[in-house]
């Protein structure tokens, strides 16, 4: 490299120095004016100013924010009415046409969804005449909020018919998973498939669509009465109409919940043999697990089903036992009034074990793990104890009765002994005579003379 060359390098180092930093400068420069320009286009008084998005939502009105609430339900109904009309035309009826599988099972699967259908056709209507004015920007005089409230409430009682169908959907599905081997069925399944209104949609996800809707319903009034001021007159009829629908909705999930627990009752029995009369109005399955049995030196498996009522014990079936039936045989059902638990320490050959004796009988249950021995007593005690004060306070219930009905002058026992005082009267009417074993009550007795 030439000496020359090597002196002049830090010069152009330098001059690149410089040069770079009068760029930067000049971008600083820049940055900063081009800061000061979307500060002053920012003030609301700068020609062609805009809002931001967020200053635009901001600036919406009350009755602006309803109205897209309003066009929401109104718009995701009209949906939800034409997926119910989709499962009847395309599924529905043509199935019923060809008789491809009995009418009991076609029932299984579609319920009472020609009635929910016919419901909500009504309910469509109602909401979108009573907002038509709104919907169409004219303002109106702010009645469609209050209308959409009047139709929810109206027709909160009629949604109650959704439990048929809320409670009949797990039978569906299990219908339509054991018509999943029928060829011809699923011949018919695909060609309905095919139709280009169903958008790709299997018919499992049609039938579910109703138990969607009814859940939803409760959102969109609690979205509805977010814009809607306290003070606006028909904040009120809209907290009535939400309250219905809850209570509409709260009814359907309990008598879904029911109805599952009954389902699943009915299959313990079903997989239970010599298990009679199991189902109960007032049962609720709790909880079942595999334990063992220790009895007499010997550890077997068994499987515990806890209810609300009952400790039912059943034993695995074994070998070519298991090709006939169920999967258990019956070993012993404790009513839980009558069942005491005894939580016992280790030893050397029982661990985690405890106790359950019903009368005569005891079990030594045995589990697998100290935490496990540790939530089924938790459990079991649990409703032992609720029974229990089930019981006391149906006694004292009865108790209460029978002093009402004492007051209201049907018979009673005296005790033994008891002396009556007659009451003067006020009237000039001759007092009623006492009864004769009264008399005889208030004579004295012979070891008193």
């Amino acid at each position: 490299i030439p000496p020359a060359a090597l002196h002049a390098r830090p010069a152009a180092h330098q001059s690149a120095r410089q040069a770079l930093a009068c760029a930067l400068a000049g971008q600083a420069g820049h940055a900063h004016l081009q800061h000061a320009a979307a500060a002053e286009a920012r003030r609301p008084d700068a020609p062609g100013w805009q809002p931001r998005a967020r200053e635009v939502e901001h600036a919406k009105s009350d009755f602006d924010l309803r109205l897209e609430v309003i066009n929401e339900i109104i718009q995701t109904e009209r949906e939800y009415v034409r997926d119910l009309e989709i499962t009847i035309s395309v599924f529905f009826f043509p199935m019923q046409a060809i008789q491809l599988i009995p009418e009991a099972t076609i029932n299984q699967i579609f319920s009472n969804i020609e009635m929910i259908a016919e419901l909500n056709r009504t309910f469509l209507e109602d909401i979108t005449k009573s907002s038509s004015c709104q919907l169409a920007g004219d303002g109106g005089d702010d009645n469609s909020v209050a209308s959409i409230g009047q139709a929810f409430k109206r027709m909160a009682q009629f949604f109650k018919s959704y439990l048929v169908y809320c409670t009949n959907q797990p039978t569906a599905l299990n219908t339509l998973e054991q018509l999943s081997t029928n060829a011809n069925f699923q011949s018919f399944l695909n060609v309905c498939h095919s139709d280009s209104k169903c958008r790709g949609l299997k018919i499992s996800a049609f039938l579910i669509k109703p138990v969607q809707r009814i859940c939803k319903y409760p959102l969109l009034l609690r979205e509805l009465l977010k814009h809607t001021p306290e003070d606006h007159e028909e904040h009120g009829l809209l907290l009535d109409a939400q309250k219905s629908v809850n209570e509409v909705v709260d009814y359907i999930n309990e008598g879904k919940r029911m109805a599952e627990g009954l389902q699943k009752i009915m299959d313990i029995q079903n997989d239970v043999d010599g298990c009679m009369n199991l189902p109960s109005p007032a049962r609720r399955f709790v909880d079942e697990g595999r334990l063992s049995l220790s009895s007499r030196g010997e550890v077997v498996d068994i499987q515990l089903f806890l209810f609300n009522d009952l400790v039912l014990l059943a034993r695995p079936k074994q070998g070519r036992m298991r090709t006939k039936g169920g999967e258990y045989v019956f070993k012993a059902s404790l009513p839980l009034d009558e069942t005491r638990l005894v939580n016992h320490a280790d030893t050397d050959h029982i661990k985690n074990a405890f106790e359950l004796k019903c009368k005569e009988k005891a079990f030594m249950i045995c589990t697998s793990s100290n935490t496990e021995k540790t939530k089924w007593v938790k459990d079991i005690q649990k409703l032992i104890k609720a029974f229990q004060r089930k019981q006391i306070l149906n006694l004292t219930g009865a108790e209460v009765r029978q002093r009402k009905n004492s007051r209201a002058g049907q018979k009673f026992a005296l005790p033994s002994g008891a002396t009556v005082i007659q009451a003067r009267k006020r009237s000039n009417s001759n007092p009623p005579r006492p009864m004769p074993h009264v008399l005889k009550l208030a004579q004295p007795s012979q070891d008193n003379k």
